[in-house]
């Protein structure tokens, strides 16, 4: 009779460390799974910085690209205005030249104007330094009201 009660309680205090191993396994498990949960949304918020680079360096190409080719237009443009002038009226001709006269007169604007001749590369790349920093300033406000934006219920 003792050795049944003796092989009772030892079953039973089997069981009940085989069911405190399940359970200790079940958590093990679950903190497994959260830590791969945390590291792939690591991961996809390290992508999403990534897309947000990409989008930086695609727009400054882009804005570098605009800058490159964007003589081509001007010269259409004077081209017009060239065009334009030559149509106008005789009295416009007349306050053109009177114009000119005071300008000539004025040895601050020849030598702006020459100076804009020289630097017609800087410019450009004054331009390009322009846009570089309006696209910055876009995507960094991007992100900051990406991050500070409240919870979407």
């Amino acid at each position: 009779m003792m050795m049944m009660l003796m092989m009772l309680m030892m079953m039973m205090l089997m069981m009940m460390l085989m069911m405190l191993m399940m359970v200790m396994l079940m958590m093990v498990m679950m903190l497994m799974m959260l830590m791969m949960l945390m590291m792939l949304m690591m991961l996809m918020m390290l992508m999403m910085l990534m897309m947000l680079m990409l989008m930086v360096y695609v727009g400054l190409m882009m804005l570098m690209i605009y800058v490159w080719f964007d003589d081509a237009d001007d010269d259409e443009d004077d081209g017009a205005d060239a065009n334009d002038d030559a149509n106008d009226d005789d009295d416009d001709d007349a306050e053109d030249d009177a114009d000119d006269a005071d300008d000539d007169a004025d040895a601050d604007d020849a030598a702006d104007d020459a100076d804009d001749a020289d630097n017609d590369g800087d410019n450009k790349l004054g331009v390009l330094k322009h846009n570089i920093e309006i696209c910055l300033n876009t995507t960094a406000l991007s992100y900051f009201s990406l991050k500070t934006r409240p919870a979407v219920a």
